[in-house]
């Protein structure tokens, strides 16, 4: 007579075990925050690259600018899927814990919401424009051995005579390259006059 009520008992109780534990638990828990990158583009430009092409008559400066990859912040909040272990345990026993996890999983997908954020920058830099010749440029060169340094301008093609360049220095010396930027000088390479 003691055990009489007793499956009833147990059968009610994992109702309330099974039935709603998982709903209930993700339903109460706070959404939580996922950040990811969308659509990725062109930033701003940070620097350019210079090469220098020594010819026999004529030396060849190109420039390459580079620019910081931006990519579009992506938010989204959902709730996350709770008390999943006790809704399983039960669904081999009475097979009322399968309703629970369904209900908890539609629940958090339709707590789902993604926003789309600014434009941030990813780290990443990237060209962001074509390796042309770098036109009415002013070229500064300096002889490594003293110092001396003398300057030459670019023509439209990018191009200079090496006449132009090696003129005032020492037949054996390195002279080394560079462009002026907004932050200094960029050095380019060394070449040598022999």
């Amino acid at each position: 007579m003691k055990y009489k009520y007793l499956p009833f008992v147990l059968v009610i109780i994992s109702c309330l075990f099974t039935n709603g534990c998982a709903t209930i638990l993700t339903m109460s828990a706070p959404s939580v925050k996922e950040i990811t990158l969308g659509k990725k583009a062109i930033g701003k430009q940070i620097s350019i690259n210079y090469h220098y092409r020594d010819g026999e008559k004529k030396g060849t400066l190109m420039r390459q600018p580079y620019c910081m990859e931006t990519a579009e912040q992506m938010i989204m909040t959902r709730k996350r899927m709770h008390g999943v272990v006790p809704a399983m345990v039960e669904i081999p026993l009475y097979g009322l814990g399968l309703l629970d996890l369904v209900s908890a999983g539609i629940y958090a997908k339709a707590s789902e919401e993604e926003v789309e954020g600014n434009f941030v920058e990813t780290g990443e830099i990237i060209d962001c424009g074509k390796f042309e010749p770098a036109t009415e440029t002013d070229l500064y060169i300096q002889s490594a051995e003293t110092g001396e340094i003398n300057k030459v301008v670019t023509d439209a093609a990018g191009n200079v005579t090496t006449k132009l360049i090696y003129a005032g220095f020492v037949q054996s010396s390195q002279l080394n390259l560079f462009v002026k930027e907004e932050g200094g000088f960029a050095y380019i390479t060394t070449i040598s006059n022999y």
